[in-house]
């Protein structure tokens, strides 16, 4: 879900996928940027071509579950899909804003936490942004994780956290 405050003008970006990605998504543009929030099933491992739509947006927040475990967010192992997310951070200039606070609780098999839900930002705007887990769950397995975007400051006042 992405929420959009009521006074700001947007649109609907239509997130045309390759036909044979299972990604579901949905994407706004705001202002001078893109917004996404997608949905990797559990059995569909993450292509770079199903994650090309990042080449045509600059300035971009991609949000979601990509069902990606890859130690830089603090899985215990690396899949398929975390390899090529990774590789999509390389090439599309994109940091992740998590921490390495779990989003998920698995309720089957060893009930442990995982972090699937990645906020992932263009670095030129990664200054300006921030992401938090809630402890808020909303009738589902993974917290709300919340990311605001400072508009009253412009990211090139700001150096890229490190």
């Amino acid at each position: 879900m992405v929420c959009v405050k009521t006074s700001l003008d947007f649109s609907i970006i239509d997130l045309t996928l390759p036909g044979n990605s299972n990604l579901e998504g949905l994407g706004i543009s705001v202002h001078d940027f893109s917004i996404y929030n997608v949905y990797n099933p559990p059995s569909n491992p993450l292509t770079s071509t199903s994650l090309d739509f990042l080449s045509n947006f600059a300035k971009v927040i991609l949000c979601g579950d990509f069902n990606a475990h890859y130690g830089m967010w603090g899985s215990e192992y690396t899949n398929c899909s975390g390899r090529t997310l990774v590789e999509a951070l390389n090439v599309h200039d994109l940091v992740v804003l998590n921490t390495t606070t779990p989003t998920h609780f698995s309720l089957t098999g060893h009930n442990a936490w995982s972090l699937l839900d990645l906020v992932l930002v263009s670095s030129s705007y990664a200054s300006i942004c921030t992401s938090m887990v809630t402890s808020e769950f909303l009738g589902s397995d993974h917290s709300v994780v919340l990311t605001a975007v400072n508009s009253n400051t412009k990211p090139e006042d700001h150096g890229v956290p490190k």
